[in-house]
């Protein structure tokens, strides 16, 4: 069984629940009915379809991809891949603290100006933010702020806080329990971005998406890493037309000592496979 991303044709969402309901009918395939459908805007684009979908995530047999991609309501199938944070492995002895770092990026000079983070919320997306040591003020899912440190989300919002330390902080979590497994997976982070997205139209925030995440080879999933018509994609294009900043971490996969998981997708251009709708700005 492989586990899938399915975009639906629907007018609504509950129409995208009923032809979620169909599909749980099929043989061959298990949804996961707990995943409310997430909208997908198409229509400021041009692409080959323009009209909105919402997609839902589940498992299927791979033999069977084509045959449910026949089906009217269904626009297509995506992998739904599994991603992971990015680590700093090279030469990871310490070099100074976080008030070095704030003087060599020169955020101090900022603070002389009074900018130090005062009325901005960032969100964390990442695997979990510890309320108990940080600000965190909200979140996604329901469980937001209960991790126990330490996390790669406590050490990046850490970072975030030590260059804008009146900042507040949304801890965004895009892991999932799969089989007993806390992973990563993409239908998760496309969860918590459509959170943001419906927050922000609440009260404005989160005015910036902070991620330190991706895939590490574009062979794990070429269609997130090149294809600009990609769900989660246009997602994030949703989310910068209504002025998020979303800004992603550089990657392991540059020329100095990339992560093994890279193998030899590395370099200059293949250091992170991030967004098509990034490419834009």
């Amino acid at each position: 069984m492989k586990n899938v991303i399915i975009e639906i044709i629907a007018k609504s969402k509950e129409d995208a629940v009923s032809f979620t309901q169909e599909l749980s009918k099929l043989k061959a395939v298990s949804i996961d009915l707990s995943f409310q459908p997430v909208l997908i805007k198409r229509r400021k684009r041009k692409t080959e379809f323009s009209s909105d979908t919402y997609v839902v995530r589940g498992e299927l047999n791979e033999t069977v991809i084509k045959e449910i991609e026949e089906l009217p309501y269904v626009y297509k199938i995506w992998n739904d891949t599994k991603i992971d944070h990015f680590l700093c492995k090279c030469n990871s002895s310490k070099k100074g603290t976080l008030d070095d770092v704030a003087e060599c990026i020169g955020a101090k000079q900022l603070w002389k100006k009074g900018f130090k983070g005062k009325g901005i919320v960032i969100g964390i997306v990442d695997d979990g933010v510890d309320n108990n040591i940080l600000p965190v003020i909200g979140g996604f899912p329901n469980t937001w702020g209960t991790v126990s440190a330490p996390t790669h989300g406590n050490m990046t919002a850490t970072d975030t806080l030590g260059i804008a330390p009146d900042a507040k902080i949304y801890d965004l979590n895009y892991t999932t329990n799969s089989g007993g497994t806390i992973i990563g997976v993409l239908s998760q982070a496309l969860l918590a971005y459509d959170w943001a997205s419906a927050q922000f139209d609440i009260d404005g925030t989160p005015h910036i998406l902070s991620n330190s995440w991706g895939i590490f080879q574009e062979a794990w999933d070429a269609d997130y890493a090149t294809n600009p018509n990609h769900p989660f994609t246009l997602k994030v294009e949703e989310l910068l037309d209504k002025g998020i900043k979303i800004v992603f971490a550089a990657g392991n996969c540059g020329e100095t000592c990339p992560d093994g998981r890279c193998n030899t997708d590395t370099g200059s251009g293949r250091s992170i496979w991030v967004l098509m709708a990034t490419k834009r700005l």
